[in-house]
């Protein structure tokens, strides 16, 4: 009787007989199709050899059924990518993408998309705790999922539809994936279930997730043992690990972090000087990506994709400095109505002028100082101003 009674039971239901994508139809495509197989770099190659065994050892793959499709399967080509921009470490990406006939191709872009918690969302909880507990001392902390995507099974009329091909031998990817233009819905209309149990049943007070990173505060100072890890962590970061732990979603130890102050989604948060700030490294990174795409742009022009990655990366970024915004404008005009990911998108003088201020602003450090930014009230302004919005 409970009114969120229908979300449960939708989510159960997914796990007991497997989540399907959202999928728009496909009347018209083939009953199978093959997109062949990518050429890997011999250490690419290895890693996608080894993270096959791997997770057919976990039942996440089948085993291999021979080289030829059977009806009804589709194959998507795979890729080893760095982590991140700055590692050497590799994870493998599905291409649900590729061809006519791809399987992301089924699932209308229109249809998916979330709003996430993020490092505002943080911002705005600690204003409101402050301005009812003052300054007292809170931790911070930081908790991951492994392998989120892979914790949830997909439904066996779209598992065929994700056949792997690694050295010629086929196997059946049973499990949500990266790639996919679903997993990112699927993985939150899951784990928004684990988030309301937290809260519910395990107390944890104001918990919020990034995709797979979960984050918050607790005021409580006593640090509380956590028998699995022998160490001990804030008391709500406890009841998050125990709660995992009684539904199997797996993690590791050296993902689970805490302090005064911490870098959350690439975000440095210090809780006692109310500060949000984005690392020196992590700044330079940006800059220098901004300015790579302004100087290396082929006769004047980068491939759509491209232009959707850098505008993507600022906008994160700007989550501490959010007046660089206003100059994302002049990008989104050249953007508006395009689709295909390797059309060429000029560079024109006024794009270059603004992402070069915005490179630098990011250049000068900057961050969002938490205790400037209270609400006040209209009677301890100092001036009203009313603006008539009509053009």
């Amino acid at each position: 009787s409970h009114p969120n009674r229908p979300l449960v039971d939708s989510v159960l239901n997914g796990l007991r007989v497997g989540f399907w994508p959202f999928a728009d139809g496909g009347e018209d495509f083939p009953e199978t199709w093959d997109e062949g197989t990518v050429e890997l770099a011999d250490d690419a190659a290895e890693f996608v050899s080894r993270y096959a065994e791997e997770e057919e050892a976990a039942s996440r793959y089948s085993p291999p059924f021979g080289t030829e499709l059977l009806p009804g399967m589709y194959a998507m080509p795979l890729h080893a990518v760095p982590k991140n921009h700055n590692s050497h470490d590799l994870r493998l990406v599905n291409d649900h993408s590729a061809g006519v006939f791809s399987l992301n191709a089924l699932i209308d872009r229109n249809n998916v998309g979330m709003r996430q918690d993020n490092i505002q969302d943080l911002g705005r909880n600690l204003l409101h705790f402050r301005q009812q507990h003052g300054d007292i001392p809170v931790w911070l902390y930081k908790s991951d999922v492994s392998k989120a995507y892979r914790v949830l099974p997909m439904h066996p009329l779209w598992q065929i539809k994700q056949v792997i091909t690694i050295r010629g031998v086929r196997r059946i990817d049973r499990c949500c994936c990266f790639g996919s233009r679903g997993s990112p819905d699927l993985w939150c209309l899951f784990y928004s279930l684990v988030l309301w149990i937290s809260m519910k049943l395990f107390y944890v007070d104001l918990p919020l997730a990034y995709m797979d990173d979960n984050f918050g505060f607790d005021a409580q100072p006593r640090l509380v043992w956590y028998k699995p890890y022998r160490t001990y962590y804030p008391a709500q970061q406890v009841q998050i690990l125990r709660l995992w732990d009684l539904l199997r979603i797996p993690h590791k130890k050296e993902k689970q972090l805490f302090g005064r102050t911490l870098t959350i989604i690439g975000f440095h948060v210090d809780a006692q000087n109310m500060t949000i700030t984005l690392p020196k490294a992590e700044r330079m990174d940006l800059v220098k990506h901004i300015r790579d795409f302004l100087r290396n742009a082929p006769r004047r022009s980068r491939s759509l994709r491209e232009w959707q990655r850098l505008l993507g990366w600022i906008n994160w970024g700007s989550n501490v400095q959010p007046l660089l915004r206003s100059a994302l404008q002049s990008s989104y005009s050249k953007l508006a109505g395009l689709s295909l990911p390797h059309a060429s998108v000029s560079v024109n003088a006024e794009v270059t002028r603004h992402l070069l201020w915005v490179a630098d602003m990011f250049e000068r450090g900057g961050g969002v100082d938490m205790l400037s930014s209270r609400a006040w009230a209209t009677s301890d302004a100092d001036m009203v101003v009313y603006l008539h919005p009509c053009l």
